[in-house]
């Protein structure tokens, strides 16, 4: 990945705040969860996030 990229996703990431378990709570469907649980859903997202984005750049 050139760095052009790099930095450009690095300057995304740090304009948005990252998912708190008190905001995922905030979402239907996820108002239940615990702390721990929340913690882990939101691990997951990340993950597929990051994978999303990897495939949607090897596909240009």
């Amino acid at each position: 990945m050139s760095k052009l990229k790099v930095s450009t996703i690095k300057k995304v990431l740090n304009r948005n705040q990252k998912m708190t378990a008190d905001r995922l709570r905030s979402f239907k469907g996820f108002e239940k969860f615990s702390n721990q649980e929340a913690k882990e859903v939101i691990k997951k997202l990340e993950h597929l996030a990051a994978i999303v984005c990897k495939h949607v750049q090897n596909s240009k």
